[in-house]
């Protein structure tokens, strides 16, 4: 664990912690992905965790782009609370969480893994996780704000943790697959169908243009 915890600072360091950097556009087919692996992973490892956070790092990052378009947004605050509530049951040493207030008054639960904050507003706090703070289980750790602005770099840090070994395979579908694997697979499929769209949208335009040159001939243009 300790030789993961130092690639993934370093990973971090060479991108400033994604600091100054563009926000990223995340893909509606990378937010389904994310959306799946959050929901269906069995939190095992530390890569597992790692991969969790990411993929609701991505989900929280698409969300936002999402409200701003006025399209589909992506509920995963439970998924957050219960990625949490599996390292308490696990009783997991590299991982603690603190909910608490940030800046603006607003309630966030801040995570930190492998030596870095993940940070998610509005997550809702669980029976275990109360109890874990009561009884001040090692899960639980007093923590303030640090700024890593994660979600700038959603789309890497998602790609990052997909390529980490030791990622326990999705059993709960019954696939038993990889989850790079499905990810990957579920791009290619998008990309399939993204360019069948394509070819029948050029289609499409050729009829129209015939139809209107047909027009004007009719017309005598």
């Amino acid at each position: 664990m300790g030789s993961l915890e130092k690639r993934f600072q370093a990973f971090l360091n060479k991108n400033n912690k994604f600091k100054g950097h563009e926000i990223e556009k995340i893909s509606d087919v990378d937010a389904e992905s994310a959306d799946f692996l959050a929901r269906t992973m069995i939190l095992a490892t530390p890569e597992d965790y790692l991969l969790c956070f990411s993929s609701l790092i991505l989900l929280s990052a698409k969300s936002k782009q999402a409200s701003k378009r006025k399209n589909k947004s992506y509920s995963f605050k439970g998924l957050v609370a219960k990625a949490i509530d599996a390292s308490i049951e696990n009783n997991e040493n590299f991982i603690t969480f603190c909910p608490g207030i940030d800046r603006k008054g607003k309630p966030v639960v801040f995570v930190k893994l492998l030596g870095c904050q993940f940070c998610f507003h509005d997550v809702p706090v669980s029976p275990k996780m109360m109890w874990a703070e009561q009884l001040g289980k090692p899960q639980y750790e007093k923590q303030n704000w640090i700024r890593t602005p994660l979600q700038r770099g959603a789309n890497q840090l998602f790609n990052y943790a997909l390529d980490q070994e030791n990622i326990t395979r999705i059993y709960m579908d019954g696939s038993g697959a990889n989850p790079k694997d499905i990810v990957f697979k579920n791009r290619r499929k998008r990309k399939k169908i993204d360019a069948t769209l394509a070819v029948a949208g050029a289609q499409i335009g050729q009829s129209r243009q015939i139809k209107n040159n047909k027009k004007e001939i009719e017309l005598g243009k």
